[in-house]
């Protein structure tokens, strides 16, 4: 059973810790996460330009799938975004690569 658990960065721009369920009783370990969460994404920002912020730091091979979640009213995303990687090496370096950057093709 793998548990995925989003949790607050000092930077705002990306952070996911994954934990899987051990099948004894024990302390969580680290799972093999390949789906992260880009959190504070700036709100005209749009899935264009989410993937060539994205492929700035891993090759286009390495992801599958990108959402950006749009409010309501269709003016502004949500402010995150979700993004598959087909290894857990690429979500890393990908995790890795953001973390802390500013946002540059956003506008």
């Amino acid at each position: 059973i793998k548990a995925l658990r989003a949790s607050p960065s000092p930077t705002g721009v990306l952070e996911e810790t994954g934990m899987s369920v051990p099948q004894s009783p024990g302390v969580l370990q680290p799972s093999r996460v390949t789906t992260l969460i880009l959190r504070g994404l700036p709100r005209r920002c749009m899935v264009h330009d989410v993937v060539i912020e994205i492929e700035a730091v891993v090759p286009r091979h390495a992801w599958d799938f990108v959402s950006v979640p749009w409010g309501s009213q269709r003016t502004a995303n949500l402010g995150f975004a979700f993004v598959n990687l087909i290894t857990p090496e690429f979500a890393e370096a990908l995790r890795l690569g953001l973390h802390g950057r500013n946002w540059r093709h956003c506008g």
